[in-house]
C-alpha cells in the first residue's frame, strides 16, 4: 500500500523526534511518546514526566498513560497533594496504537 503524503510527513516528524531525543525504543514506544508529547504540548509538563506517566504493560486495562494535573501542576506519583473545593483536577489517560505495519 502506498503511504499518503500526511503519513509520510508524520513518519518524518516521529523519526526527527526519536533522533532529537536520542531514544533507543521500538517504533511503538516512540510513537506513544511522540503522541503524548503532542497531546500535552500546551501543558507545562516535562518530557521526563511524560515518560513517567506511561503505564504500558500487561494487566493495565488498555491504559497506556495517566497524567493528573492539579490547578495546572503535574502531580507526581508519590506526592501528597491536598485538594480544596476550588481545585481544578484534570485527568488525562491515553490508549495509543501505532497503526503502522
Amino acid at each position: 500500500m502506498v503511504a499518503s503524503n500526511s503519513t509520510i510527513i508524520l513518519r518524518g516528524c516521529i523519526n526527527k523526534f526519536k533522533s532529537e531525543n536520542e531514544l533507543k525504543l521500538n517504533d511503538s514506544e516512540v510513537f506513544e511518546l511522540f503522541s503524548l508529547s503532542q497531546i500535552m504540548k500546551n501543558e507545562d509538563i516535562s518530557f521526563e514526566n511524560i515518560m513517567n506517566s506511561i503505564t504500558d504493560g500487561g494487566q493495565d486495562g488498555g491504559i497506556d498513560s495517566i497524567i493528573i494535573l492539579h490547578n495546572g501542576d503535574y502531580i507526581e506519583e508519590d506526592s501528597d497533594y491536598k485538594c480544596k473545593q476550588s481545585s481544578i483536577l484534570k485527568l488525562i489517560n491515553s490508549s495509543l496504537k501505532n497503526g503502522q505495519a
